[in-house]
């Protein structure tokens, strides 16, 4: 693993072989935007990715200044944990960035692999987490999804800290002394193994119980969900936020790399996909059924 400066900036990612393709666009978009590339530091968290993979990533941002580092994860128990969709439990291994990254860090940006930066993530990265473990974006659906029942549940036990709306953990600005001491990352998986049928949101969930409120809500253009785009009412709400998109986040299974209707920001995710080694690279379209 790289060496560690002070005035690196670490990101890390967990991903399996399905999302080796985006997550080379993701580091390059990363890597374009931002205006000290030597200082990032990517520590990608690999279930199932073949070495071949791999050394085409590292290639793809090559002569950046840049540096990254694929930790093997495969060994991490998902025993237990509950697969939703097409989210699979590799998402859980994310719980544990403090074990895979390096020492020297005392934050860390969690991103999905599905996300492309717009602007410099070193804004990001100085952004003020005023005592709290994380800095994110609200997940306006899933508050409305799970979190009245999760509320309603700690306030029956009579337990405190769920007043506040769920946060999404595709994108996280992470205080990982903090997250160390409080164990938030095993305390999230013992949440989830203990009732993983009551678990909709895979590990997002878990982290948004566990913490109980204590994370600082960041600009939403940090974190830009498809459904901003798709769903009028969210048009209107995150109006300002589609015109300075910062971090846009390929939610939902509708993915620019797969043979489905794209939306937007696909265009722009082809452009970075581009400047990787797999130039040229597009889905093969789905085939027709006969007659």
């Amino acid at each position: 693993m790289s060496g560690s400066s002070p005035e690196a900036i670490g990101i890390a990612f967990a991903i399996d072989g399905n999302y080796v393709i985006p997550l080379a666009a993701a580091v390059r978009s990363i890597v374009d935007n931002c205006s000290t590339p030597e200082r990032i530091e990517v520590v990608v968290l690999a279930r199932d990715v073949a070495q071949r993979d791999r050394d085409l990533v590292v290639a793809s941002i090559a002569g950046t200044g840049a540096t990254i580092d694929f930790v093997d994860v495969s060994d991490v128990d998902y025993s237990g944990l509950p697969q939703i969709g097409y989210i699979t439990t590799t998402m859980f291994a994310r719980l544990l960035i403090p074990q895979f990254t390096p020492p020297q860090w005392q934050r860390a940006i969690y991103l999905d692999a599905d996300v492309l930066a717009f602007t410099d993530i070193a804004e990001l990265w100085e952004q003020d987490l005023a005592g709290n473990l994380v800095g994110a974006v609200e997940d306006d659906l899933v508050t409305v999804a799970v979190h009245t029942r999760w509320a309603a549940q700690y306030a029956a036990a009579g337990k405190p800290g769920l007043d506040k709306a769920f946060f999404n953990s595709g994108v996280m600005l992470i205080d990982l002394a903090g997250w160390r001491r409080e164990r938030i990352g095993e305390r999230a998986l013992d949440f989830a193994r203990h009732d993983p049928a009551s678990v909709t949101s895979s590990d997002q969930e878990a982290l948004n119980v566990t913490m109980a409120g204590r994370w600082q809500e960041l600009d939403p253009a940090w974190n830009v969900s498809t459904h901003y785009y798709l769903r009028p009412r969210s048009r209107r709400r995150f109006a300002e936020t589609l015109r300075n998109v910062k971090l846009r986040h390929f939610t939902t299974q509708f993915k620019p790399w797969l043979p489905v209707p794209q939306v937007p920001g696909a265009e722009e995710f082809f452009t970075y996909l581009d400047r990787t080694a797999w130039a040229g690279w597009r889905p093969a379209p789905e085939p027709v059924a006969a007659g």
